[in-house]
């Protein structure tokens, strides 16, 4: 009888021990199972030595197992950082797990507008990949150094809707002239959507937050016939000259516009 008695003294402090527990581990409780509990409540009634060590070593590693899925559940939804969005687009960096969804882009005509070195060599596709990709030394607009230090910048560009990855948008910094130069790139089945016109003028006024420029320039290949008369007709860029450029004697036409500010 007395056995029984301590037993069920054991009982109710051990419910008034477990539900502070719960209360202090709440955002646990979606993420771990209850064999803990079942190992310390039998345990007392087992004769047994293996049978509470088994038990034991179950809890253990349900709160092990618990507390990993618990850290994967406060990181699934992380959200990446966000730079701007237009009326359709959100455009923020990339991170290193999304390298991939540059390899397209960079096998479509028109790369040399966006790489570093105005090539398609295989060190040129490198480097693209690796300015792409969010590190410390590349975050908006307190990146100013690596800017002015000639470190291309750029973020990947994401329909709002459905969340998929279409183009990229590329800048850089043009110490000489105090100007930015833009590049932005559609991946080829988003084309004949509008969405370069729709990154200029809210891209321009991002940059000029950011970095306190106002001058802007932009490039189109030369032989891009609707790129071209898209610029020229429904954008305030207005044509400055054309130039080859790379080892691919690539013809490249040039863009200028000077923001007004606060337009």
């Amino acid at each position: 009888m007395h056995i029984w008695v301590a037993n069920l003294r054991w009982l109710s402090n051990f419910f008034i021990q477990a539900s502070r527990k719960f209360k202090e581990l709440q955002w646990y409780r979606t993420c771990f199972s209850y064999e803990w509990m079942i190992a310390t409540i039998f345990g007392p009634f087992m004769r047994g030595i293996f049978f509470k060590v088994l038990l034991s070593t179950i809890a253990v590693y349900s709160i092990q197992t618990g507390l990993v899925e618990a850290n994967s559940c406060r990181h699934l939804f992380v959200r990446p950082q966000i730079a701007f969005q237009t009326d359709r687009l959100l455009l923020r960096l990339l991170d290193k797990n999304e390298i991939g969804l540059l390899d397209s882009l960079i096998e479509s005509p028109g790369f040399e507008l966006l790489s570093v070195t105005g090539s398609m060599s295989l060190k040129d596709k490198l480097l693209f990949k690796y300015s792409m990709i969010s590190s410390g030394k590349n975050k908006g607009a307190s990146s100013w150094d690596s800017l002015k230090a000639g470190i291309n910048q750029g973020f990947g560009v994401f329909e709002k809707d459905t969340g998929k990855f279409v183009g990229v948008l590329r800048y850089r910094y043009n110490k000489l002239e105090d100007r930015i130069s833009m590049g932005r790139m559609i991946m080829h089945e988003n084309r004949r959507r509008g969405f370069a016109g729709e990154l200029d003028m809210p891209a321009m006024n991002f940059l000029y937050g950011a970095y306190g420029k106002n001058k802007f320039s932009v490039y189109v290949l030369d032989n891009n016939v609707a790129s071209k008369s898209r610029v020229e007709k429904k954008s305030p860029f207005k044509f400055v000259e054309t130039y080859m450029v790379g080892e691919q004697e690539v013809l490249l036409n040039r863009y200028d516009y000077t923001l007004k500010v606060g337009e």
